[in-house]
């Protein structure tokens, strides 16, 4: 039961305290979500894949130009971080 509200707590405090590691985090994980949309949703050639690599390098590297690109990296890589440090206390 220990183990799972510092999960919580792990997930909820932690960005808080430091939201730029999570929004590093994070944003990888929303990088590769853009570059795989750009590739599910097209044909296979050398036009798409250069599309998604410039997907995930928009959605890495660019800054934020919303309140959403900002919170969407801070939640997922804090929930990322979490069941990460959560499977590694077993």
């Amino acid at each position: 039961m220990g183990k799972n509200i510092g999960l919580v707590k792990y997930i909820v405090k932690t960005p808080i305290k430091r939201p730029k590691n999570f929004f590093k985090y994070g944003g990888g994980y929303i990088g590769v979500h853009a570059a795989y949309t750009v590739i599910r949703d097209s044909q296979p050639t050398i036009a798409t894949f250069l599309d998604a690599y410039l997907a995930y390098l928009m959605a890495k590297y660019l800054p934020p130009t919303s309140i959403q690109d900002i919170l969407l990296p801070i939640i997922v890589g804090a929930v990322a971080a979490g069941l990460k440090w959560r499977a590694n206390t077993f």
